[in-house]
């Protein structure tokens, strides 16, 4: 599911620009062929991450939304920050 993930996170970064979200913009931005992208984004349209309006066309539902969100969340806590300790009271 990590080619899926990056694709979410793809049509995020768009959305943030108001970019329409097509085949070649995702191709450029994600790699791989056309015939994966085509597949991946036929398993996010099954699971109701996407929607697509047109053969081209894609866009985020809210559910994937979250998922694209919460992927570009998670990657950028890879460390955690230690915290100081605690005084008893």
């Amino acid at each position: 599911m990590n080619y899926e993930h990056s694709i979410l996170r793809a049509l995020l970064r768009l959305a943030r620009r108001r970019s329409a979200a097509d085949i070649g913009r995702l191709l450029d931005r994600v790699g791989g062929t056309t015939a994966e992208l085509r597949d991946a984004l036929r398993r996010l349209e099954t699971g109701a991450f996407v929607d697509r309006r047109a053969e081209d066309n894609v866009r985020l539902t809210l559910p994937g939304l979250a998922v694209a969100v919460a992927s570009i969340a998670g990657r950028r806590r890879t460390k955690a920050t230690p915290r100081a300790p605690r005084r008893a009271a």
